[in-house]
């Protein structure tokens, strides 16, 4: 499978208007005018009601929520999201008053809150996007002298720019619930089924493969460099995070119908229909138009599965009797439409848990993302990505804050904040060392612009127009790396902080450039230094340890079918443990590329890799699940041979057979129909086995 180059404009040439990605840019620029004016108005605030020392906290509070956070969802989602987010950060000042004046409870905490939160983002949606912004309470609280006694205005500021910042959320060029996510799954859903319908329509497939291609690539450019992709907190988030992997994957699964020449399938009628209303009923219910399971549109596919199979027991025995081949053939012919259907239970069942229905989650499902306390633990390992950059974060704050108190710093706030700035930047990036460098580039750029200012003695009035401009600047280049997200933050800290101590002195700014550059360092030093593995290392690795364990699955499923082992429950449990790998691969894909906003080639190669692994396990699964039909095994020595021979020659050989023996074969035609289905879907995986990994 190869993926075309991606943007866009070339997708959105194939979307109708409705489903048109709308450009970053104009979103960019509504949130900073947003953001700009709930950051100001709280300076303004604070400034008339509790007094010039607390606007830090009051603008670094509407800050974090309007430009950091700037939440996704309808109007109430929002507001739930900044309220919670209100809440931790308000505990967060208060956390940082109580433990301020110990030098090693400051330390101490400042690692649990960089570790929590930073291990908090594996959960994505708003936990990730707070992660943070509201980090920031607790790091003006913990550097802030005798921060106790001042409790009550700081917490007031802080919550005041919360305030601000929820209520211009909401007036002020509104984020509109675009649900572009659900759409375009809602749309992916449409081309599946009517991709199903084709295979009832001479030549017709090659047009229906093409739609589902678009609105694939459709899903890859929503995810790509992205916040607002669904977190995974929530049962209906997961679902549908979910639904975006079978959505990829089972495109990659349906494009191989492309190197099997297709014809028409004259045994769609029980199966057919049936298997494209269930794409039906996910593409209605995702939108929330159908969220009962018990509604008449849900379809169990896998009764109509057992029902077609018996059916075709009954062809198959008849063709064979009459013209062997064709019987064959009409075998062939018949599995893609058994594989649109296995795929269109999983997707439908994805869609119905997304909107809150009581359904039992697809027979494939790992249960590390049951519940967040399983996804939690399956991530609380050395081999996770995401423990390991908690750590690095944890580290980085807790010497940066270690350093600010050794030295009782005047201005040791400029030290946590580069450390903060560049671990943020670097955080599950497959360009992590690259990163780190543009945004200490950026850092160093937005303090010594900020420095230059102030040398050149700017009236107040000047400062007042500066202030804005820079907010502005800070939100609207968020999308433009690391350089230019970095530099315009720092030239905004700059300018509020002179605008609290006016007059502004040069040897003040030179003070915030040295303390920075210390920050800096800490942070380099352990992005280089600690746990020097990368992201990109311990893919590769993940992708090496999954291609072993459904091999292994491959393997055993095929020894199940033929009868030479019989431990069904030693297979479940290495089916659990495969797809525990795959799962972990696919979570380190999402981590370590979400931030990228082009689809590297690394990453495309990685998305077949992730689509193999997948119909790996559907095979071995549904092969298992062919004993399922009254029989133990092949049992039939000629067909065991089969299987003892490469992939790529199964088929022909089972030609072979069937010309030989049509009339022994007729009186074992679930054997035949297993053995030919297992060997198109191992066929196949061989031929999409990538050239650097070989069974």
């Amino acid at each position: 499978m190869k993926y075309p180059k991606v943007t866009t404009d070339t997708i959105n040439e194939k979307l109708p208007d409705e489903l048109a990605i709308p450009r970053k840019d104009r979103v960019l620029v509504r949130s900073a005018f947003r953001c700009t004016v709930a950051t100001a108005l709280s300076m303004v605030l604070c400034g008339v009601v509790l007094g010039k020392p607390e606007i830090a906290f009051a603008s670094y509070a509407a800050f974090a929520l309007s430009a950091m956070c700037d939440f996704d969802g309808t109007a109430k989602e929002r507001t739930t999201a900044n309220v919670v987010a209100t809440a931790v950060g308000v505990l967060g000042v208060v956390l940082g008053s109580a433990v301020g004046f110990s030098y090693g409870l400051s330390i101490v905490a400042m690692f649990v809150v960089a570790f929590g939160f930073s291990f908090a983002r594996l959960f994505h949606g708003f936990i990730a996007r707070s992660a943070v912004g509201v980090q920031l309470g607790f790091i003006l609280a913990v550097v802030t002298p005798d921060a106790w006694s001042k409790l009550g205005p700081n917490t007031a500021a802080w919550a005041l720019g919360c305030g601000v910042s929820t209520l211009c959320g909401l007036v002020i060029l509104p984020r509109h619930h675009s649900t572009s996510v659900r759409r375009a799954i809602s749309q992916w859903c449409k081309a599946a089924a009517e991709l199903t319908r084709s295979l009832n329509v001479v030549d017709a497939t090659p047009a229906a493969l093409e739609k589902l291609r678009v609105h694939r690539d459709h899903l890859l450019m929503l995810a790509a460099g992205t916040q607002d992709w669904p977190g995974s907190l929530f049962k209906r988030q997961r679902a549908l995070s979910d639904l975006y992997v079978v959505a990829e994957s089972g495109t990659a699964i349906f494009e191989r119908f492309d190197k099997t020449p297709l014809r028409h399938d004259t045994h769609y009628e029980i199966l057919g229909e049936q298997t494209a209303r269930a794409f039906e009923v996910a593409e209605q219910t995702v939108l929330g138009k159908q969220a009962s399971p018990g509604s008449p549109w849900s379809e169990d596919i896998w009764d109509d599965l057992s029902i077609d199979y018996e059916d075709s027991v009954a062809w198959t025995q008849e063709g064979l009797m009459n013209d062997p081949q064709h019987a064959l053939d009409r075998i062939e012919q018949h599995h893609p439409l058994r594989a649109l259907a296995v795929m269109a239970d999983v997707v439908q069942r994805y869609a119905l848990i997304s909107m809150g229905a009581s359904v039992s989650p697809p027979r494939f499902a790992p249960t590390s993302r049951t519940t967040p306390v399983s996804l939690l633990r399956a991530n609380f390992s050395w081999n996770s990505i995401w423990f390991r950059n908690a750590l690095r974060a944890g580290g980085a704050m807790a010497v940066a804050i270690g350093i600010e108190r050794h030295f009782d710093l005047a201005h040791g706030f400029w030290v946590v904040l580069a450390a903060l700035s560049i671990v943020n930047a670097t955080f599950t990036r497959h360009d992590a060392s690259k990163a780190a460098v543009d945004a200490t580039l950026g850092i160093f750029l937005g303090v010594v612009v900020g420095g230059l200012l102030i040398e050149l003695s700017l009236p107040a009035w000047a400062f007042l127009i500066l202030i804005p401009i820079a907010i502005f600047a800070s939100k609207w280049t968020t999308g433009a790396g690391p350089i230019l997200g970095n530099a315009t933050f720092a030239l905004y800290s700059v300018t509020v902080f002179s605008y609290i101590g006016w007059p502004p002195q040069l040897k003040v700014a030179e003070t915030r450039f040295e303390w920075a550059l210390i920050g800096i360092s800490v942070a380099l030093g352990l992005t280089f230094l600690a746990f020097p593995r990368g992201h990109s290392r311990l893919v590769a690795q993940q992708r090496d340890l999954s291609y072993e364990l459904a091999d292994q699955l491959v393997v055993s499923a095929q020894e199940l079918l033929v009868n030479r082992a019989s431990n069904r429950a030693a297979f479940d449990m290495q089916l659990s443990e495969c797809m525990a790998q795959v799962q972990r691969f696919i979570d380190l894909l999402e981590s370590t590329y979400h931030a990228a906003h082009t689809l590297p080639p690394e990453l495309k190669r990685y998305l077949e890799d992730e689509s193999w692994l997948l119909q790996a396990i559907l095979v071995s699964d549904t092969m298992v699940n062919y004993l399922e039909h009254g029989y133990t095994g092949l049992g039939d020595a000629a067909l065991n041979a089969v299987f003892q021979a490469p992939p790529t020659y199964r088929l022909e050989m089972l030609r072979d057979l069937v010309n030989k023996d049509p009339e022994r074969l007729s009186r074992h035609p679930r054997i035949l129909l297993s053995a030919v289905w297992s060997a198109q879907w191992l066929h196949d995986l061989e031929r999409e086995r990538p050239k650097d990994f070989v069974s």
